[in-house]
């Protein structure tokens, strides 16, 4: 029985002969793993910080995490606010939980504001 050219070049391939040049190449198989980030980045008051993704806690922070990674920290005389695009920035109190996201954005004001 006589082989195909199929059958002859699939076990050239198989003996360590380079492949066919003008045979299609078959795609590689992409990496299918999720991309992790590792870190996250943050504005507080124009300043970046880098949040550890193992730190967060399902992926939130309480306000007085966000606080603290300011040094020294925000203060009890400051109010902390989240931007949010298109509306009201909101205000962030110690205990309240805050989904972090690449890029997020806060920033403090004085709690209160004398007129005058």
């Amino acid at each position: 029985m006589y082989k195909t050219d199929v059958e002859e070049k699939s076990s050239s391939v198989e003996q360590g002969e380079e492949p066919d040049p003008l045979k299609p190449k078959q795609p590689d198989k992409p990496d299918r793993r999720p991309f992790e980030k590792k870190e996250l980045t943050i504005k507080i008051d124009r300043t970046e910080f880098r949040v550890s993704v193992d730190s967060l806690d399902d992926g939130y922070m309480t306000g007085d995490q966000i606080r603290n990674l300011v040094d020294p920290p925000i203060d009890h005389t400051r109010d902390l606010f989240e931007v949010l695009l298109g509306g009201s920035d909101k205000k962030i109190e110690n205990a309240d939980r805050v989904k972090i996201c690449d890029w997020q954005r806060f920033f403090s004001a004085p709690a209160q504001i004398n007129p005058g």
